[in-house]
């Protein structure tokens, strides 16, 4: 088993938080970014990602924040218990198939209904789990500006989230 990349030449300067932060407002703690220990979490209740040593103002700590700048009440859940601790099994993310995947599925959407499109579900296969395609590719992206191609699985529980970790940070697939 080898251990997680911390380097890679596909490593991004630059990511949204606010994109992976829920739409829903039933949902609406989880529609900010949580400010933590220098730490900063965001989630869309399927993707979460989390960044170590992030600097942000002293006004924000402890707090959620919208994307206006608006702080938000109430608790934002313990992130850190979603992390998996059990995941010993390392693999590598083939982007040039993944790649494949999402070019060739947006190409079979072109030719759908718009009912048919608002039914379609694309899933991307990894070890046994079935894994939403467009999630991953969101996924993906946050593994791309951590900095690394290696994903953690459990090796035997295919329902456990999937995890990606750096020094910068760590997101789950769940």
């Amino acid at each position: 088993m080898k251990t997680i990349n911390n380097t890679t030449k596909r490593a991004k300067a630059y990511i949204n938080v606010y994109d992976y932060v829920c739409k829903d407002d039933k949902t609406p703690i989880l529609t900010g970014v949580c400010h933590n220990n220098g730490e900063i979490a965001a989630s869309n209740r399927y993707i979460l990602l989390v960044l170590k040593n992030y600097a942000y103002e002293a006004k924000y700590e402890g707090k959620v924040i919208l994307k206006s700048g608006e702080g938000l009440k109430g608790k934002y859940p313990n992130y850190n218990a979603i992390k998996p601790s059990d995941n010993t099994e390392t693999i590598q993310i083939d982007r040039d198939n993944f790649s494949n995947a999402i070019k060739a599925d947006k190409a079979k959407r072109r030719l759908l209904s718009a009912k048919e499109k608002k039914a379609h579900k694309a899933y991307y296969k990894i070890n046994d789990i079935y894994l939403d395609l467009y999630e991953m590719e969101k996924f993906i992206n946050a593994m791309e500006y951590l900095g690394t191609d290696d994903i953690k699985i459990h090796p035997i529980k295919k329902n456990r989230p999937i995890l990606a970790e750096t020094l910068k940070g760590w997101t789950a697939l769940m």
